[in-house]
């Protein structure tokens, strides 16, 4: 075997040397630290020349990794209190990365999975801790529906499908479900028209989604929001197929 080839054999089985700069050793030290100090939100992050003396590195440096770490939300600066700790926002800049245009087949297919996985799984929080005036919001909500599932109007499955995320009291899972809404927003300019006799047998519409949810069983719940979407996902992955031709 040659040099070349041995080199190339090596190559695939031992993985490379990653340098890492000066910021991005400072900022893995800063969050070890704010781990071992046990630091929690509210609390003081050392002042920046206290962090170069302790590192042994520039001001500027120190200042990068700060900046990183302000960027994502973990540390901010308060008037007269320096730089604190402060609770992050996990979804801070996802609803900037959620394109469908450029977002390849299979992206879309596993978002709209999640969607799946979420809107089922939500189901013990739904049951859990629904009151009598969320049936009622969704039952008014049903009596706006046009044309449906002839007629996708995005506006209306904004309004119903949040309604039911309301339920839930999750925050978190509101704020995703709305930066899902773009995916689903897509498939609706497109003009893509779901005909009555396209449907399956088993479809489930909205009105029987509330059903679902007024018989206070979660597993029959589950199960129409599977049977519910299938018929949505399956249009989008049709759509981005045709574009992608």
């Amino acid at each position: 075997m040659s040099k070349s080839e041995t080199t190339g054999s090596l190559r695939n089985k031992i993985a490379p040397i990653i340098s890492y700069s000066l910021t991005d050793q400072v900022e893995t030290r800063l969050l070890d630290l704010f781990k071992k100090e046990d630091l929690r939100s509210g609390d003081a992050v050392p002042k920046e020349n206290e962090l170069c003396e302790a590192m042994g590195v520039s001001r500027t440096v120190i200042r990068e990794a700060l900046t990183r770490l302000k960027t994502i939300g973990l540390i901010e600066s308060k008037k007269n209190k320096g730089m604190i700790l402060k609770e992050p926002d996990l979804l801070i800049g996802l609803d900037k990365l959620i394109q469908p245009k450029i977002l390849s087949e299979e992206t879309l297919q596993d978002m709209f999975e999640m969607r799946l996985v979420l809107e089922m799984g939500i189901a013990e929080l739904i049951f859990a801790r629904i009151q009598p005036k969320d049936i009622a919001d969704l039952k008014a909500i049903l009596k706006t529906e046009k044309n449906y599932p002839a007629v996708f109007e995005m506006d209306f499955e904004a309004k119903f499908h949040g309604r039911i995320y309301e339920i839930a009291r999750n925050n978190t899972l509101m704020r995703f479900q709305s930066m899902l809404l773009p995916i689903f927003q897509y498939v609706h300019d497109k003009g893509m028209k779901l005909k009555q006799e396209e449907l399956p047998k088993n479809y489930v519409t909205h009105a029987l989604l509330v059903k679902a949810i007024e018989s206070g069983n979660p597993e029959k719940y589950r199960d129409a929001m599977k049977r519910h979407l299938k018929v949505h996902f399956d249009r989008t992955i049709k759509i981005r197929k045709l574009i992608t031709d």
